[in-house]
């Protein structure tokens, strides 16, 4: 088996279709943000009666591949690294029943607790059996591998040195560096990484039962919509493989686990962050305090609702102390997102710490802070991580972010007469 890393591409045809033309009027409105995201879970479960799907060859030696690369270890075990989303833990379970289907077992691992309603849901409808990652190392055997979804560095630090990475999944801006993995396939211009897995399965023709394709197909769906904001970000290839999932999905589950429910918690959060946010040339930045990792998606729903009701700026950036005290650790964890696609979050990122990553619009970053949680001035830690982030958060729009004065000026005529075109 050669273990060099396998790059893979989606290639998909079908007829020409429009979108319905009410879905490029819906406007960053926060009284039509649930409307929005009901028009988009529909549209994406109609969109197969406008367009005959039809599979590339190519498109099969992926499916091919992955699954070579998945029957050349004993037991899989599946690693999601950032936040278990719907994105993410449809993915995995995407490869688990690759798996399965060629008789190699699973265990599926999570590096953070789960946060919010929908991601719960997700878990109970898939019958998930989640392990924190700290367990690899004690489970892992020789002849294992491992595969890791929606996160653009595959290393992963809590496991055996000896063990191999089989397969990489990813959607975000690639990162240098990797190690090895048989079966990889990055692609940035995808929404989500369900996208990509979804092309390959659905597509390649992998024989499921009626009920788990059911599952599959609506989990995916759900990864696809939420990390695309319900269409608003969706490139063409997220749009063609969701009308090839829409054919199988279960639209009620898919609502059920892609909605997002607006809590008194979050409506709270939201106005923290605007009570503390600093403005810095056209940035937005807040810190909204600590809050348990149990809610910590909380911060990314706060900045997609910062962005959509302060037309006024160009970029946000929520950040909290995320405290887990079954782990008793502390993180600083960020959420970025912007209107121009062509502000590279990645770059800004990174240039902040590489404890983190970005695709188009959006971007997040975590930096450790174990050493601190022992700092008994709770509220002084508090001013001086504000203080901090907020200061690094300004030099490094100064310097990768700032836009000349030209710029500035055109940047709220351009959306003005965007929306008079439409």
């Amino acid at each position: 088996m050669d273990d060099q890393p396998t790059r893979t591409r989606i290639v998909i045809e079908r007829k020409k279709s429009k979108l319905p033309p009410h879905m490029g009027r819906i406007k960053n409105n926060p009284t039509k943000y649930r409307i929005s995201c009901f028009l988009g879970t529909l549209f994406a479960l109609t969109q197969a009666a406008f367009g005959r799907m039809m599979v590339s060859m190519e498109q099969s030696r992926t499916l091919e591949d992955l699954v070579r690369s998945i029957a050349s270890c004993g037991r899989q075990h599946i690693i999601i690294k950032g936040s278990p989303d719907p994105d993410a833990l449809a993915s995995a379970w995407a490869l688990a029943l690759v798996g399965e289907g060629i008789g190699v077992s699973w265990l599926m691992y999570i590096e953070q607790p789960l946060s919010l309603s929908q991601n719960r849901a997700l878990v109970r409808a898939l019958g998930l059996r989640l392990h924190s990652i700290e367990a690899v190392k004690k489970m892992a055997r020789k002849g294992d591998g491992y595969s890791i979804v929606d996160h653009p560095d595959s290393t992963v630090g809590s496991i055996p040195d000896w063990l191999p990475c089989v397969v990489h999944i990813d959607h975000h801006t690639p990162v240098a560096g990797l190690p090895p993995a048989r079966f990889r396939s990055i692609d940035p211009d995808s929404g989500a990484t369900a996208t990509i897995i979804g092309a390959c399965i659905f597509s390649g023709g992998m024989a499921l039962k009626e009920e788990k394709r059911r599952l599959l197909a609506s989990a995916l769906l759900a990864g696809i919509l939420t990390d695309t904001d319900h269409m608003r970000l969706a490139g063409q290839n997220d749009r063609r493989v969701m009308g090839l999932l829409s054919q199988y999905a279960d639209d009620r589950l898919v609502r059920r686990i892609s909605l997002p429910a607006m809590s008194a918690e979050i409506l709270h959060e939201q106005e923290e962050a605007e009570r503390h946010a600093v403005v810095y040339k056209g940035w937005m930045i807040s810190g909204i305090g600590y809050i348990e990792s149990s809610t910590r998606d909380t911060i990314a729903i706060v900045a997609d609702r910062l962005l959509d009701t302060h037309r006024e700026v160009e970029a946000v950036v929520v950040f909290a102390g995320i405290e887990d005290s079954s782990r008793g650790t502390l993180v600083l964890d960020a959420s970025m997102r912007c209107r121009d696609a062509d502000l590279d979050l990645e770059r800004i990122i990174k240039s902040i710490t590489h404890h983190g990553g970005a695709r188009k619009h959006k971007g997040a970053f975590q930096i450790p802070l174990e050493f601190l949680r022992y700092c008994s001035d709770r509220k002084q830690l508090w001013s001086v991580l504000e203080d901090a982030t907020v200061h690094a958060l300004m030099m490094a729009c100064d310097k990768h972010g700032k836009k000349g004065i030209l710029a500035t000026i055109l940047a709220p005529l351009r959306r003005f007469f965007g929306r008079w075109k439409k």
